[in-house]
C-alpha cells in the first residue's frame, strides 16, 4: 500500500456525468483521496477544511473545489453545523465530445486543485445551475449545461480565490502513511520519527492542517476499510482485525464514536 487512494464515483460506470446532493449534520466519512474523473465540489454550508496538497482553506464560507483527475483532496466538515454540498462529477471523453468548448475551459482545474469563492449572487446562480443540471436526463443538454457552468467559474476563477495557507509536507506524508498502512499498529512517536520530525510538532500541525486529531484520523481510516471490507462479504470480524482493530468490539466503538450510532443503527 502507497497512500494513494484512488475513489471513484460508482455511478460514473453506468453514465458519463453525476450530480450529488448532500445535507446532512453527520456527512459519510472521507479521507485523503483522488479520483479519475473530474469534480466540482460546491461546499453551499458547514464548518469545512478543505486540505489539498498545496493549500488548506478551513471556516464556514462557500466555496466551489475545482478538482482534476487525480488530484489529491480532502474535505472534512465538523458537525456544529449542517454541511451542504453538491458534486459534479464527469468523465473526460463526456466533456471531449465538444473539443473546442472544452479546450477553452479546462485550465481552470490545475494540477493541485483550485478553492473559489463566490459571493452571495453567485452562490444563488451556482445553485440554481446545479439544480437544472440535476434535473436534465438528455446528455447533451447536460454537455451544454455542464460548459456553461464551466464558463461561470472560469470568470470567477480570475476574480476571487482563496488565500493560500501551504500545507506542511510532513502533513500530507502522514495522511498517506496512514492511508497505507492503517492495518498495522501506528503511534504518533513512531510515525514523527519515521518523518522526521518531533512528535509534538506532528501532533499540533496535524490538527491545525485537518481539523481533526491524528487518532481521529486514523481511526475513520479503519472504520472505512472495515465498511467497505463488510461490503464485500468479509465478517465484521475478520474486517476490524484485517484494519488494525483488536477485535469487533473495536470497531464498533470507533464507529459510535464518529458516528453517535452503530453500525447497524444507521442503516
Amino acid at each position: 500500500m502507497n497512500g494513494f487512494l484512488l475513489e471513484d464515483c460508482s455511478s460514473l460506470k453506468e453514465k458519463p456525468i453525476d450530480v450529488n446532493i448532500l445535507e446532512s449534520h453527520k456527512p459519510s466519512m472521507s479521507c485523503f483521496h483522488a479520483h479519475s474523473h473530474y469534480e466540482i465540489s460546491f461546499i453551499i454550508s458547514g464548518n469545512v477544511t478543505v486540505l489539498l496538497s498545496e493549500q488548506i482553506n478551513s471556516g464556514t464560507q462557500p466555496r466551489v473545489v475545482l478538482l482534476g483527475p487525480f488530484t489529491k483532496h480532502y474535505m472534512i466538515p465538523e458537525p456544529d453545523r449542517l454541511y451542504r454540498r453538491i458534486n459534479v462529477s464527469f468523465t473526460e471523453k463526456f466533456v471531449t465530445a465538444m473539443p473546442g468548448e472544452w479546450a477553452a475551459l479546462s485550465s481552470i482545474f490545475s494540477k493541485n486543485g483550485e478553492i473559489l469563492l463566490p459571493d452571495e449572487s453567485q452562490c444563488r446562480l451556482l445553485e440554481q445551475l446545479l439544480m437544472i443540471l440535476d434535473a436534465e436526463t438528455d446528455p447533451n443538454r447536460c454537455r451544454f449545461l455542464l460548459m456553461y457552468y464551466l464558463s461561470f467559474l472560469r470568470e470567477m476563477n480570475g476574480m476571487q480565490k482563496s488565500e493560500r495557507i501551504n500545507t506542511p509536507e510532513y502533513v500530507l506524508k502522514a495522511l498517506l502513511y496512514i492511508n497505507g498502512h492503517f492495518h498495522e499498529k501506528i503511534t504518533a512517536g513512531a510515525l514523527a520519527e519515521h518523518l522526521h520530525v518531533g512528535r509534538t510538532t506532528l501532533l499540533m500541525g496535524f490538527r491545525r492542517a485537518t481539523g481533526i486529531t491524528f487518532h481521529q484520523y486514523l481511526q475513520s481510516v479503519r472504520v472505512r476499510n472495515v465498511s467497505r471490507m463488510h461490503e464485500r462479504g468479509v465478517s465484521v470480524a475478520e474486517a476490524a482485525e484485517a484494519c488494525g482493530f483488536c477485535d469487533a468490539g473495536g470497531y464498533i466503538r470507533a464507529y459510535r464514536k464518529i458516528y453517535g450510532t452503530t453500525p447497524t443503527g444507521r442503516k
